[in-house]
Parts: structure tokens; C-alpha cells; sequence
């Protein structure tokens, strides 16, 4: 057993050189990553009488590469066997294997088992003494934090994580920590706050090597210009991230920027340039399969096709845009849903383990021990079913509005299109979109744009009838389903709930804040089927706004 000063006997020189590489690869190239890892663990496998945590140093960087490479239930697997091998006493060997079992976990999107095995690594990391591992734990507490929309929590992780680089002198790892900083402080509104904290992380990036990051800093800090209306500022950062990435490479960042450098534009009123930047920025981000970035430049090309006067042109990138809005909620579910199945597939692991070493021995205390077992496991099977039922129900709800989302929304129209159809009852359709909504965003922050949304959905709930769905279609838009109403009753209903968003005190949530609502309105009769509705209401809804906003029409 080695004491708490022991250190490990060093790694034979071929199986660290592999180690590094792969460690060196994880991000880039993850596949080769995984291919080193596993010519390493064949190189120990033929080593007699390799000490185990020469095994779990090899199983640590193993199961990094896996999750990287996409496979993180085998990564949680292969690193809870490197924590067993690691020796309860080298604490700095499980610091790191505690903390790379909160990156598989957070690759799983299993947000609370992340956080606890970062909040574990520190505390490993602590008893080591080591304040680089406990900076790496902090760090991955708070990406663990941010994520699951505790932006002030991972915040103040990240300044304790700065100062701790800081002391210890650690440069290139301050300028990723200022970069997150920068993030989470945009993220709450603090714009002011965001472009010091990105300046400063640009400022330490120059003339060293870690500066082949800078267009990442660069992107990020033009967006917090961009909306504080620093539009000089905003398009010189972006022109420079731009100008810095390898043509010839496949940039990670060059989607964002592209679609940063549209909106800089388009600020400046530079229309015909700033949609040929968003057709750049959509083949990036389809190149790069970048879902969230394609998401938000289909959005900024359907409002400008709309300011533009191109109604078609918006209406088809706005289909496109919730096309996308649908798929991440999908692709969010089925991480969900893996995550509780790595954690089911655990506790069974355990539980058959335990009964293999009862039955060889301890065989007084099995009896006991096998109960306790079965019942942790059955606890297990219920709370895996309740968490399903409940990721079942977030699957159909708007997390921000509590309104039901589009999924929930499709459904409950299909059902209600057939039954309005087989019985012959009335059934009409609105669609709603919040008038200038872009514009509260940029000038007020997502914070005051959040806020506008959650209040509009309690108006147009409290407006409407127990039997209607009120859902959030994506974005700022919103439909109404009406039952038992006929194209004049939901006309009627539309314009009460117009009126009611209209008087709203909104300089009570913000003196600068000015709200209103466009609607279209259309009845299920002559409709052929539910997506022909809904595209009726929604050429309704272009008619209202290019009418003027602030208005419902029923008709043309």
C-alpha cells in the first residue's frame, strides 16, 4: 500500500510517449487519440508484473479517448475500472480519473453526475495538495454548473480557477478561463464585464503559442461589441478571427464568426453583404454539422428576408430553422435517456459483481448483504421510471415558457385536425410572433428577451380558454390552438390576447422596454391537412406584419 507520499513508479518511455500524444489528440483528432491509448494498453499488457497504476494511467487516457470519440458509456466503464486500480492513497492519480469521469459524464449530458465526480476530484486534489489538479476539478465544476443553467455558479468557479492559474503563473490556462468568464458574464447580460474579462484574455494571448486559439477569443468577444453597439469594434475582431483561420483546415470556429460578422453588418445596414456573410456562415455550419449555429443563421436569414420584403425567402428559412429547434430537442432526449440507461446498466453491474464475490466467500453475511442489494436495485428501477415519465413530460414542454413546445404542439393538432375533421366541429388555428423581438435581444440582452417571453406566455395562457393549447412554436413565435371555434371566435380571442400583451406594463420589467404582438388567424375548414393550416396562419402572420405589427389577421 503506498503512503500519502508515495508517487507511483514512472511509466515505461514508450507507453507516456503514447499517452502524450493521444492526450495532445483528444480534441483534434479523437480517433487517433483512441488508437494510441490502445497501442498503449497492448504495450502494458505485455509488461509482467506492471504495477496497477501504470494500468490505471493507461485506462485514464483510454477512457478519455473513447468519450471523445463518441462512445463515453464504454469511456464511464474503462475509467471506473482505472479508479478501482488506483491506489486509495495517490490522491493525485484519482483526482485525475475523477475528473475524467465528470467529462465522460458531461459527454452523456448526466449534468449532476458531472458536477459530483469534479466536486470529488477536488476534493482528491486537495489531499494531494496539488493546486493545478484542483484547478482543472474547479474548472469542470463549473462547465458542469453552466450547463445546467447555474451561470452565476459556474462563474464563481471559474474566478476561484483563475486565481489559482494566476498564482501559480499557468498563462495558457488563464486565457481559457478568462475566455469562459467572458461567456457567462454575456450570458447574464454583464456585457461591460464580458468585453474586459475577453480583452484580457486576448491581451495575454499575444506572442505566445497559445494564440493559435485566438479567433475563438476574438468570436466571442465581438458578440458582447456587437450588442453594445460597438459595431467597429464588433467587425475589426471578427474581420481579424476570420483572416486568422487556416483556409485550408477544418475550422471549429468558422461558422460562429461568419454569422458574428453578418450580424455586425447587418447592423451597419449593410443588407446585400450581410446575407451573402449568412449564406458563407450556413455552409460552414452545415459543413461542420454545427446544429446550434445553423439554428441561429437560419433565424437572422429569415429576418432579414422578411425586412428585406422577401416573405417566401423568411417563411422558408423559418421551417428550416424549427426543423433544427425539433432536432436538438431529440438529439437532448436521447442523451437523457443514455445517461440514465449508463446509470441503470451501473447499478446492475454492481449488484452482479457483489453477488459473484458473495458466492465465493463471506457467505455468512450474503443473505443480508444480496437483500440490501436487490432493494437499492429495485429503488434504482423506480427512480430510473419516474426520471423517465419526467423527461417523458419535458419532452413536450417549452423549459423557458412552461408553455408546451412544438413536439406537444404537433401532436395535439394531429389528434385535433382528425377529430375536427371525422365530426365535422369547428377548429382554428393562430400563429404569434412577438414584433421586433431581435431588437430587445440586442439592445436589452437574452435576459430581458427571457423575461418578455415568460410574461407573453402567462398573458396569452391567462387569455385563452382551458380547452385551447397555448405552445411555443420556437424563437419568439407562439400558436394557438383554438377547439370548438370558428374562425370569428378565435379572430375575437386573438385580438383580446393582443390587447392584453399591448397593455402590459412593460417599463416595469425595463423603462426601454416596448412589447407588442402579430397574429394570423386560420380556420381548419379547406384545409387539407395540419401543415396546411399552419401555413396558412403563418402567410397571415407575414400579412399582419407587413401591414404594420401589432395586429390580427383573419383573412387574405
Amino acid at each position: 500500500m503506498a503512503t500519502a507520499d508515495a508517487v507511483p513508479p514512472p511509466l515505461p518511455e514508450a507507453i507516456a510517449a503514447l499517452l502524450a500524444s493521444a492526450t495532445d489528440r483528444l480534441i483534434g483528432d479523437p480517433s487517433a487519440a483512441l488508437a494510441g491509448a490502445e497501442r498503449a494498453l497492448g504495450l502494458l499488457d505485455a509488461q509482467a508484473d506492471a504495477p496497477p497504476a501504470w494500468r490505471a494511467q493507461v485506462l485514464r487516457i483510454l477512457g478519455l479517448s473513447q468519450g471523445h470519440a463518441g462512445d463515453a458509456r464504454r469511456g464511464v466503464d474503462t475509467l471506473r475500472t482505472a479508479l478501482a486500480l488506483a491506489d486509495a492513497q495517490d490522491h493525485a492519480l484519482r483526482a485525475k480519473v475523477e475528473r475524467a469521469l465528470s467529462i465522460v459524464h458531461d459527454q452523456l449530458h448526466a449534468l449532476d453526475d458531472a458536477l459530483a465526480w469534479a466536486v470529488r476530484a477536488a476534493a482528491s486534489a486537495r489531499s494531494a495538495g496539488d493546486e493545478s489538479l484542483l484547478a482543472d476539478a474547479l474548472h469542470s465544476c463549473g462547465v458542469a454548473r453552466s450547463k445546467a443553467g447555474d451561470t452565476d455558479g459556474g462563474l464563481a468557479n471559474y474566478r476561484e480557477v483563475l486565481q489559482l492559474h494566476e498564482a501559480g503563473g499557468r498563462i495558457g490556462a488563464s486565457i481559457s478561463i478568462l475566455n469562459n468568464i467572458g461567456i457567462n458574464l454575456k450570458n447574464l447580460g454583464r456585457l461591460e464585464e464580458a468585453v474586459v474579462s475577453l480583452r484580457r484574455a486576448q491581451a495575454l494571448m499575444a506572442g505566445r503559442p497559445e494564440a493559435v486559439s485566438l479567433p475563438l477569443v476574438q468570436t466571442n468577444l465581438a458578440e458582447p461589441l456587437w450588442r453594445l453597439g460597438r459595431l467597429d469594434e464588433a467587425q475589426a475582431e471578427v474581420d481579424a478571427a476570420l483572416g486568422a483561420l487556416d483556409p485550408k483546415a477544418r475550422n471549429a470556429h468558422e461558422a460562429n464568426a461568419r454569422w458574428m460578422r453578418a450580424e455586425v453588418l447587418r447592423g451597419r445596414g449593410r443588407l446585400d453583404e450581410a446575407n451573402a456573410e449568412l449564406q458563407r456562415a450556413l455552409d460552414a455550419a452545415q459543413r461542420l454539422q454545427r446544429i446550434d449555429t445553423e439554428a441561429n443563421v437560419r433565424l437572422s436569414l429569415s429576418t432579414l428576408a422578411a425586412e428585406r420584403g422577401d416573405f417566401a425567402a423568411a417563411l422558408a428559412h423559418h421551417q428550416a430553422f424549427h426543423a433544427l429547434d425539433r432536432r436538438r430537442l431529440d438529439d437532448e432526449a436521447a442523451r437523457r435517456i443514455q445517461a440514465l440507461t449508463v446509470q441503470a446498466d451501473l447499478a446492475q453491474a454492481r449488484h452482479e459483481a457483489e453477488v459473484y464475490r458473495l458466492r465465493h466467500g463471506e457467505l455468512a453475511q450474503a443473505h443480508d448483504r444480496l437483500q440490501a442489494l436487490h432493494d437499492a436495485l429495485l429503488a434504482a428501477d423506480v427512480e430510473k421510471s419516474r426520471l423517465l415519465e419526467r423527461l417523458a413530460a419535458q419532452s413536450r414542454t417549452d423549459p423557458l415558457s412552461g408553455l408546451a413546445n412544438r413536439r406537444a404542439l404537433d401532436e395535439h393538432l394531429a389528434a385535433e385536425f382528425a377529430r375536427s375533421q371525422r365530426l365535422g366541429h369547428p377548429l382554428a388555428l393562430a400563429m404569434c410572433d412577438l414584433d421586433n423581438f431581435k431588437q430587445i435581444n440586442d439592445r436589452l440582452g437574452h435576459a430581458t428577451g427571457d423575461l418578455v417571453l415568460q410574461r407573453t406566455a402567462a398573458l396569452l395562457r391567462a387569455t385563452c380558454r382551458d380547452i385551447d393549447l397555448v405552445a411555443r412554436y420556437g424563437g419568439e413565435e407562439f400558436c394557438l390552438v383554438f377547439l370548438e371555434a370558428d374562425l370569428d371566435a378565435a379572430r375575437r380571442a386573438c385580438e383580446t390576447a393582443r390587447a392584453a400583451v399591448a397593455a402590459h406594463d412593460w417599463a416595469a420589467e425595463h423603462p426601454a422596454l416596448r412589447v407588442s404582438l402579430s397574429i394570423g388567424v386560420a380556420a381548419a375548414e379547406g384545409c387539407a391537412d395540419p401543415a396546411a393550416l399552419l401555413a396558412l396562419a403563418d402567410r397571415r402572420l407575414y400579412e399582419a406584419k407587413r401591414a404594420g405589427k401589432d395586429r390580427v389577421v383573419a383573412a387574405g
